[in-house]
């Protein structure tokens, strides 16, 4: 990947993970939140590096 495509690549995670803890605000607050926040951002992570359920997003 070109240094490009990494910095969109990181972008897009920091973009991902923001806007899936402001939709979870209201439902988990707190430490539990920001907990399942990452969790499911790793999630879509290895699903994306291994290629499946493409494209996401």
């Amino acid at each position: 990947m070109t240094d490009d495509g990494l910095r969109l690549t990181k972008a897009a995670e920091v973009t991902f993970t923001e806007t899936l803890a402001q939709l979870l605000a209201g439902v988990l607050d707190g430490p539990s939140g920001l907990t399942v926040v990452q969790a499911l951002s790793r999630l879509r992570s290895a699903l994306e590096h291994e290629r499946i359920g493409l494209p996401t997003g």
